[in-house]
């Protein structure tokens, strides 16, 4: 996606210390806004892109809103997966695989 434009359907990522904590998908657009699911936020167009929420917000909060990027979805889907892995109970997974699991970590190592 191009960093300056956004379209119905585009996702904003919304991060708290660096990690991506929900995504948005914009529903409609207006010349100054884009409103998603339960959420309207502020369009700014510059180098890099971005959004701000609109309304009342902690002047304190470490929460921000990025347009997406290929790069912001893969960091998200990497942070999905490894948290998908850190609940598994391997302890309770059939030998065949935990023994393909350490096989294929082997093989990347």
């Amino acid at each position: 996606m191009n960093k300056n434009t956004l379209k119905v359907g585009d996702a904003i990522y919304a991060t708290d210390r660096n990690r991506i904590i929900n995504v948005y998908k914009v529903i409609r657009l207006t010349t100054t806004q884009a409103v998603c699911d339960g959420q309207r936020f502020r369009i700014e167009y510059g180098k890099t892109g971005w959004v701000d929420i609109i309304g009342k917000r902690s002047s304190f909060s470490t929460k921000s809103y990025h347009i997406g990027t290929p790069e912001l979805h893969k960091r998200y889907m990497r942070q999905q997966a490894i948290d998908t892995l850190s609940f598994i109970k391997y302890n309770e997974l059939p030998d065949e695989i935990i023994f393909s699991l350490v096989r294929i970590l082997k093989q990347q190592s």
